[in-house]
Formats: structure tokens, C-alpha cells, sequence
């Protein structure tokens, strides 16, 4: 299993277009599994879109507000079915009235 985590910080009314940009493991690196867990700031209005390869995974929806990073099972936001070479894409809307910082975690297994 392949493990990403961080944190991003977005402005304002902005979008960060992809938390996962740069990652090794941005790519899906074989056929398996991705799960991802994400949370936010208490006081926060985040949105989270999940894709991969180009198929909406989660459509824009709001994640839980614990501003801690996330814990297993509790703040699992989906798990889905990934290609080889598909890219995985997290894309955070800001809806609040300051700058927000999310809590993300990507796991990856392959396929049996």
C-alpha cells in the first residue's frame, strides 16, 4: 500500500485545482484501490471534488470541520476503483469568508 498526506492551505473564494500535484504517486502507479480521508478547519466552508482519470469520483460536497488530520475510518470521504496511469485529482473549493486549510490522505492498494 502507497500512502500521500498533507495539508493545503486555500485563499479566499479560490480553488486549488489539484492537492495531489507533484506527488509520486499522483498517478495511479497500478490497477487497485483509492481511498481517500480529508478534513477541515473548525471555522471553515471547504468544498472537496474527487476525480479519477477523468471520472467524477465526488461530486463537490462539504468535509467534516475537526482541523486535525484524519483518522481512520472516521473521516474516510470515498474509496474508489483506479487504472494504472489514471490521475487522481482533489480539487478544494473555498466557500468561506477567509483562507482555509484542509487535512488530506490518499491510500492506494492494488488490485488482487
Amino acid at each position: 500500500m502507497n500512502v500521500m498526506q498533507g495539508t493545503q492551505a486555500t485563499l479566499t473564494g479560490a480553488i486549488t485545482q489539484n492537492v495531489l500535484t507533484g506527488q509520486l504517486f499522483e498517478r495511479m502507479p497500478y490497477n487497485g484501490f483509492a481511498r481517500v480521508c480529508m478534513t477541515g478547519d473548525a471555522a471553515g466552508e471547504s468544498r472537496a471534488t474527487i476525480y479519477a482519470g477523468g471520472r467524477v469520483v465526488q461530486q463537490e460536497s462539504p468535509m467534516s470541520r475537526q482541523a486535525r488530520p484524519p483518522l481512520i475510518p472516521d473521516d474516510i470521504v470515498a474509496t474508489f476503483p483506479a487504472r494504472a496511469g489514471e490521475q487522481l485529482v482533489i480539487t478544494i473549493r473555498n466557500t468561506g469568508a477567509g483562507t482555509n486549510t484542509i487535512f488530506w490522505r490518499v491510500d492506494l492498494r492494488p488490485s488482487r
